[in-house]
């Protein structure tokens, strides 16, 4: 069973921590999880996306991120997905063009 999450909180309210994320994930009985982080859709997606690929490199074969990239940032959205690909090793992206970078736009 996969699950896809946030590893992050919402609205500012931090999960207790990413250990207590993944035994929560598998107290539901889910093997892995696909994360994102909000950090990347609201602000600095490159910091968003080096600490979403630190923890996930805690739990490899558990956790699986996705890159953020703002589709607005044109060619710099394109080098931050090359990035995280080829870099992070991320195996997704998740894009919310109308959440991307609200507080600037």
């Amino acid at each position: 069973i996969i699950d896809a999450h946030s590893i992050s909180g919402w609205a500012g309210q931090p999960l207790p921590s990413l250990d207590a994320f993944v035994d929560g994930l598998h107290s539901f009985g889910d093997d892995k999880a696909i994360l994102f982080t909000y950090e990347g859709l609201w602000g600095d997606p490159r910091a968003g996306n080096d600490a979403l690929a630190e923890a996930a490199a805690r739990y490899p074969k558990v956790l699986y991120p996705c890159c953020s990239a703002h589709p607005r940032d044109g060619e710099g959205a394109l080098r931050e997905l090359h990035r995280c690909a080829h870099e992070l090793g991320m195996v997704g992206v998740m894009l919310h063009p109308f959440l991307n970078d609200t507080a600037t736009t």
